[in-house]
């Protein structure tokens, strides 16, 4: 039986796509997906409106959800909330804002937060990641089922791809990546972007791939709202990129991303 994980990110409620958010809930049945993963910026402005628009959609759902906050994810006029508390109104919606884990046969992911309430630097929406946080997911993954893909989810890009449509730079994703790759971790999925992607990060036996999902907001840049579903096959990940601009979600692209087991 194939095995699906439908992809997400950047729904920005507040400023959600809603042909795109019911046309990604009609598909559902047909996806039929074991895990359904966003990798953050679920709200727009970090407002509890927002959360609580989040958090009821995902309810409907009726599937295991893994979620990683986003830089949306914090308040975004209130600093002193971004001082003390930047993931406090996440946390009481969604989760802790450590790590989430699923494990099933097939896979096992992990999620990491890139977002930071307030950085040393003038773009806050910028990513960090900590060699802390990649080596802990890391070892964590090393605990998967033999033979299952091992995945990571964040909401920066830890490396850049190329054709990005917006300027980022994830402090300290380089260094991640590389130590990601060399513990064998097969995908990690992200977003950020608001484009869909795949390409395999430039370590180590280059087995390592860094996917992204497009955007499910009317906060596009050149693509349609959309998704991405990974489904495990024997030896590899077939990437679908989905379409969901015009209230039907339509399959746009395949690609093969080979893994080591």
């Amino acid at each position: 039986m194939a095995h699906t994980i439908a992809l997400l990110a950047d729904i920005h409620f507040g400023c959600e796509d809603k042909q795109a958010i019911d046309a990604f809930a009609a598909a559902l049945p047909e996806i039929d997906p074991a895990v359904v993963v966003v990798a953050g910026d679920l709200t727009y402005r970090g407002r509890r409106h927002e959360f609580e628009a989040a958090e009821r959609w995902l309810a409907t759902l009726k599937r295991p959800v893994v979620l990683a906050p986003g830089n949306h994810d914090v308040p975004h006029y209130n600093v002193f909330h971004r001082l003390i508390a930047p993931f406090a109104r996440y946390d009481s919606h969604m989760h802790d804002d450590g790590v989430q884990i699923f494990n099933d046969d097939a896979v096992s992911i992990v999620t990491v937060n890139t977002a930071r309430g307030v950085q040393a630097r003038l773009n806050w929406a910028h990513g960090v990641i900590s060699r802390d946080q990649a080596d802990n997911a890391a070892r964590t993954l090393a605990t998967a089922p033999a033979g299952a893909a091992r995945l990571v989810c964040c909401h920066h890009p830890l490396v850049v791809p190329k054709g990005a449509p917006i300027k980022t730079r994830t402090k300290g994703g380089e260094d991640a990546a590389a130590a990601l790759t060399a513990a064998g971790v097969d995908v990690v999925m992200t977003g950020h972007l608001h484009r869909p992607f795949a390409e395999p990060l430039p370590f180590g036996d280059r087995k390592t791939w860094s996917v992204g999902a497009g955007t499910m907001s009317e906060r596009q840049r050149g693509d349609p709202p959309g998704f991405t579903t990974l489904t495990r096959t024997p030896g590899a990940m077939r990437m679908v990129i989905w379409d969901a601009g015009d209230a039907v979600a339509k399959p746009r692209e395949a690609i093969t991303l080979e893994l080591r087991r």
